[in-house]
């Protein structure tokens, strides 16, 4: 009973809170609201113009449903400029990504905003940057006096079909490829962020983490030669301060160059 609106890993009626570490709780995805939707309900809305489907999402359940069955593809199509001594890297906002239905993990990101924007108190990008410059990008939504993390790049098919089903058994959790193939939950953004780096730096990375809300992820520049990203005057973002290392890289705000100016997303005035 109830099979047909289970999708993957995901169980519709699921109810369990399980501590993975210090502060940070393994939940599910229904917690923040159960659908009454088939697998079957939710592929009609996939088929519906872009824009109307947004009318019939209310909640993350429903949202990872409908993602689940988009067989959204992971590609790396994100604008890359090199202007001088640094290099920008520029993503889609999440209604190009749902139309393009490829992306990478900012471009996963901004699809989920796209859908529940205004269905929680607050939802938005938390972005990781690496000791080596790359980095990672998921949502955080806060709700109910919890911030909620998920990784929309870890529920693409291909993985989703391998993370740990929803029943709140720890062993199971343990069966996850990644920290973020199931969502976390924390009192405190700051806890999260100790818990992702302290379990990565065993694996000799270090990471700079910052928060922020909008359509899409902020531009991010890097200064050739050094371990500084380059963040631009325009977006507000809450960069994550904690006394924890950091691996040497620094941060500062810039202006984005004229010349590429044109490339950058909603905030650059």
């Amino acid at each position: 009973m109830g099979q047909e609106f289970n999708s993957f890993n995901l169980i519709y009626d699921a109810e369990f809170v399980t501590k993975i570490a210090r502060g940070i709780e393994w939940v599910p995805t229904a917690i923040l609201g159960r659908t009454e939707r088939s697998v079957a309900q939710a592929s009609a809305i996939w088929q519906l113009p872009v824009d109307e489907r947004k009318q019939y999402i209310t909640n993350l359940y429903e949202a990872m449903q409908l993602f689940h069955i988009s067989n959204f593809e992971i590609k790396d199509d994100k604008r890359i400029i090199e202007c001088g001594g640094s290099i920008w890297e520029f993503s889609k906002d999440g209604r190009e990504t749902v139309c393009d239905n490829c992306g990478m993990c900012a471009e996963c990101a901004a699809w989920l905003i796209y859908f529940l924007k205004g269905r929680y108190e607050e939802i938005g990008f938390l972005t990781l940057v690496g000791t080596k410059l790359g980095g990672h990008i998921i949502n955080y939504i806060k709700d109910g006096g919890y911030y909620y993390f998920v990784d929309m790049s870890m529920q693409v098919r291909e993985v989703a079909v391998n993370n740990a089903v929803e029943n709140g058994d720890i062993r199971e959790f343990r069966k996850n490829q990644h920290l973020t193939c199931s969502m976390l939950r924390s009192k405190c953004i700051e806890d999260f962020y100790l818990f992702y780096s302290s379990f990565y730096r065993r694996r000799m990375k270090e990471f700079l983490s910052f928060y922020y809300t909008g359509d899409c992820a902020v531009p991010i520049g890097y200064e050739k030669g050094s371990h500084t990203i380059l963040l631009p005057y325009g977006y507000d973002v809450n960069m994550i301060e904690v006394s924890h290392k950091t691996g040497g890289i620094k941060w500062k705000r810039v202006d984005i160059p004229d010349e590429i100016k044109d490339d950058a997303p909603g905030g650059v005035g």
